[in-house]
């Protein structure tokens, strides 16, 4: 005899729930899904409401773990934790999905087709989880972008600027001389430059920033302003510009939405994308692993950790505490602030115009850090500790101020190779350098250019 499965349709969840009783193993389509829920008398699973939902009489309706095609060829969704809703179809605004887990479910398949853009309208709970897989069937270029929609939260005129200057060991500063005291307040958030020009209707952007510190009532000091690109940030990294406001400019202090804890993002051929949001609240203490290929932009992160091979590139971002490549991860970091300093083990990290705040960079087994134009340090024991059997390479300059130890140390087999063309590497001219265990002067260090311990092989030699 043949299964007969009866097939029933209603418009939303609250229908389902007010079916009458249908026979055992029923499917039930659901227009606001767009999806099936079996009806299981039996069923032991919670009800939630979204994906298991009560019947009128007994059983339960379970939803099938298959999405719509539908859904996957949506590019744009909105995410919005207090006034979304997960029945909405996520398309605008006033439709928005309220989690981050119905989203996963309607990407079922694992599957989402072009670029897909998530905007972040309020703070939510929920950690960012998600497992898909980005295909180019549509675009040459797909990624998932969670994009947050950051709030105004002050705005000015800038009134004086003083950019980074390596060679003289001075750091950036931003000041607005009408409106004193505003800067403690400011603290982690972005800061975004926006300048009026003649061609232009309304002021254009001309870089973002993260505000450091407050130096004295009217100023502050910010990490290196970073040109974002001009489709929000997508691709091109490699081709990161760095700007410079000037005074007359208007700016911008951002609060950014904020998710959870965490953020896992299980697939390693998927290109993921995070701008304008926070992760984790302030000061607590967690890690937030990325475990995906892509790029950060402009972020408060809690704590970053790479969780399995592949690239990821921090854009302008604030990272509240370790930052750490690993398992043969990639981390290429352009401007923005690492709190707590950062390190390599075993995977490689590349620093450009990057703020490194209350600890050293650092190298571990077999890691690779690589220096470009410049970094700076502030207030650790060393400036760069590199251990048995890593490595760094300095294509730039590696400065700072309120160093307490030897301003490069470098352990039994360890190697730190340099440009000549970038010395003196350091503007304090009491540097000295450990070479496992053979302390150098800088002035003897230049004057050799290079030099091997010839007891344990640590080393520090000009690029060849």
């Amino acid at each position: 005899m043949p299964l007969v499965i009866q097939v029933y349709h209603v418009a939303s969840l609250q229908g389902l729930g007010a079916m009458p009783v249908v026979p055992n193993g029923s499917l039930v389509w659901v227009d606001t899904l767009r999806t099936f829920f079996e009806f299981d008398e039996h069923s032991a699973a919670p009800i939630d409401g979204i994906t298991v939902v009560a019947a009128k009489v007994r059983g339960k309706f379970v939803r099938s773990l298959l999405a719509s095609r539908h859904w996957s060829l949506q590019s744009t969704w909105h995410l919005n934790a207090q006034t979304g809703d997960d029945q909405n179809d996520g398309a605008t605004s006033a439709t928005a999905v309220a989690t981050v887990a119905e989203l996963q479910r309607r990407w079922a398949d694992g599957r989402a087709l072009g670029r897909i853009r998530v905007l972040v309208e309020s703070d939510t709970d929920e950690a960012l989880d998600i497992n898909f897989r980005v295909t180019g069937a549509v675009e040459p270029y797909s990624y998932v972008r969670f994009q947050g929609v950051p709030k105004v939260v002050h705005s000015g005129i800038v009134t004086g600027y003083e950019p980074y200057n390596s060679a003289a060991g001075t750091r950036g500063t931003i000041s607005d001389a009408t409106q004193p005291n505003i800067w403690a307040l400011s603290a982690g958030r972005v800061i975004r430059f926006r300048r009026l020009l003649p061609e232009l209707a309304e002021a254009d952007l001309v870089a973002e920033a993260f505000v450091i510190r407050e130096e004295n009532e009217t100023s502050a000091w910010i990490s290196q302003p970073v040109v974002p690109n001009a489709d929000g940030g997508a691709y091109g990294v490699g081709a990161e510009t760095f700007g410079h406001p000037a005074v007359g400019d208007t700016y911008e202090i951002l609060e950014l939405p904020r998710f959870g804890s965490s953020c896992f993002v299980r697939s390693g051929t998927s290109y993921l994308e995070l701008q304008y949001v926070a992760m984790g609240a302030p000061n607590v203490d967690h890690v937030a692993v990325f475990q995906a290929e892509g790029a950060i932009r402009s972020c408060v992160l809690s704590d970053y950790d790479t969780g399995v091979p592949g690239q990821m590139q921090l854009v302008n971002c604030y990272v509240q505490r370790n930052c750490r490549s690993q398992y043969a991860g990639q981390t290429a970091v352009y401007g923005g602030v690492l709190n707590f300093g950062c390190s390599s083990k075993p995977g490689r990290m590349d620093l450009q115009r990057t703020v490194v705040r209350n600890g050293a960079v650092r190298s571990y087994d077999s890691g690779y850090v690589m220096v470009k134009d410049w970094a700076c340090i502030f207030d650790a024991p060393h400036l760069l500790e590199i251990h048995s059997h890593a490595r760094a390479q300095l294509l730039g300059r590696l400065w700072g101020t309120e160093i307490s130890s030897n301003e490069i140390s470098v352990s039994a087999q360890g190697a730190v190779s340099y440009d000549v063309s970038i010395l003196p590497l350091l503007v304090e001219p009491t540097v000295e350098i450990s070479l496992g265990g053979e302390i150098l002067t800088y002035s003897q260090f230049a004057a050799l250019q290079n030099y091997v311990n010839p007891m344990n092989g640590a080393a520090m030699v000009a690029d060849t």
